[in-house]
């Protein structure tokens, strides 16, 4: 592809060039990166973190490569696996480098979405989801999150909304009830840390490692307990603004603090800050916590081993997430994407690809092996569920899906500035290098700059 190239779906036409010019600053950022190298047969490049599991790669990733040579005979279908963050970073790369047509299908998180589609590297797929005869089957509130100035830029394929897992024989123990409350959650935790202390076992685990996509999401959790957004379009003055209030930022940043901080013990040992999401799940299931913010894809987990077989399916409890002094019932809501590169250079050939990852028989094959809830109305058809799931996983999807309602959709903005100072700040509150004021003062000064920002760019939302 020439310097001036640009290929898509429908009417989209990206020109590279223009690319370099909107993204110069975070190219700065990103310092020199070696291209990957390509060969000039017809290859179709999936970048996956979930495809990466080895529980993937044995059980779904045959299947999934015969039906893509099914369908596309003459290609080769290139499966590359990278944790999220890693794939962003990576993704630029391959944008700003001489081989920006890889890959030609990513997955990722959904606040990634807006920002890959703010720097132009992802393409809509509206005319060609419309065109497919089983876009019907999605659910539409599951889509609304990928929907931005009427188009579509993702495909959903797992549906997660955040909640608190806990183990029943550990509360039972303790007589303790589930926490509902931030402060009971902080009593309980930190009693059940004293008493496990000989094993140990801590009450409670949260994600704290900078650059972990799980902090963000975990944080933004809490964040929805106190507002209904971040950021609020006023339709009447055509512009963003901020709703979440610098008192509320305090609020969660002092959670934060108090879980390490506050009660003898406190509900998370000092030794277990910086803890990524995934090892929090990890160490759960080997009955290292008590209690952890998760989604249902923890189950998949069960496949692990004996004792993480016996946790997840004898004695886990699932509840909403605690909530703080005049808060609600609110939480994260992940719908995870697949998305298009916009500089594919096979870009049908590659949404056919997204075709069969999102199909229903796809999906129930995934929830098999992860849990996930799925965004398609078809598979909760018994026949298909009897074919591939087994009754404990059925039940499974059934307890989470009452945690749904209270999920919460991120607004469509770029959340790469905000994602990056969130990391930083977490991992000072934490680890006590700054206080939770300032900690909020800080947050909050960069989500009225990007507000700013987003007000200046030439063509506003919902425009």
């Amino acid at each position: 592809m020439g310097e001036q190239g640009g290929v898509g779906v429908g009417n989209l036409k990206v020109n590279r060039r223009s690319f370099l010019k909107h993204c110069s600053v975070f190219v700065i950022a990103l310092g020199a990166v070696s291209p990957f190298a390509r060969s000039e047969e017809r290859k179709l490049y999936f970048w996956s973190s979930v495809l990466s599991d080895p529980r993937y790669k044995q059980q779904y990733v045959p299947w999934f490569r015969e039906q893509v040579k099914k369908k596309l005979p003459d290609f080769e279908l290139i499966i590359e696996g990278y944790d999220y963050d890693e794939m962003q970073s990576k993704f630029f790369a391959q944008v700003i480098s001489n081989k920006p047509g890889i890959p030609d299908i990513l997955e990722g998180v959904l606040e990634q979405v807006p920002i890959y589609q703010t720097f132009g590297m992802i393409a809509p797929l509206t005319a060609a989801f419309n065109d497919w005869k089983e876009h019907q089957e999605f659910i539409p509130s599951f889509l609304e999150g990928f929907k931005f100035k009427g188009e579509l830029w993702a495909m959903p394929y797992s549906i997660n909304a955040r909640g608190l897992v806990y183990r029943m024989p550990l509360l039972a123990k303790y007589k303790l009830d589930v926490p509902k409350t931030w402060d009971d959650l902080l009593k309980a935790s930190s009693k059940i840390t004293a008493g496990e202390k000989d094993v140990p076992i801590s009450g409670y685990i949260i994600a704290t490692q900078k650059g972990a996509v799980r902090v963000f999401q975990e944080f933004i959790s809490h964040v929805f307990q106190l507002s209904d957004h971040v950021f609020a379009f006023n339709k009447v003055q055509s512009k963003w603004e901020v709703q979440i209030t610098l008192q509320q930022l305090d609020r969660v940043f002092r959670f934060y603090h108090d879980l390490f901080f506050t009660g003898d013990p406190p509900a998370i040992p000092l030794n277990l800050r910086g803890m990524r999401g995934n090892k929090n799940d990890e160490n759960y299931t080997k009955g290292k916590h008590a209690m952890t913010p998760t989604g249902s894809f923890i189950f998949g987990r069960r496949q692990e081993g004996p004792d993480q077989r016996q946790i997840l399916e004898n004695e886990t409890g699932i509840a909403f997430l605690p909530t703080p002094p005049r808060g609600r019932q609110k939480t994260y809501l992940e719908i995870s994407p697949v998305l298009l590169n916009a500089f594919s250079e096979h870009p049908a050939e590659a949404f056919e690809v997204i075709k069969i990852f999102t199909s229903a028989e796809s999906i129930v094959r995934l929830q098999m092996l992860g849990g996930d809830i799925s965004p398609r109305r078809d598979t909760d058809d018994p026949p298909l569920q009897r074919q591939f799931l087994d009754p404990l996983v059925i039940d499974w999807l059934k307890r989470w899906k009452q945690i749904l309602p209270s999920g919460a959709i991120l607004e469509f903005v770029d959340w790469l500035r905000i994602r990056e100072e969130l990391y930083d700040l977490v991992e000072e509150v934490v680890y006590n290098q700054t206080s939770h004021e300032e900690a909020a003062s800080r947050l909050y000064k960069i989500l009225l700059g990007e507000a700013d920002r987003f007000n200046k760019t030439p063509s506003p939302p919902y425009s």
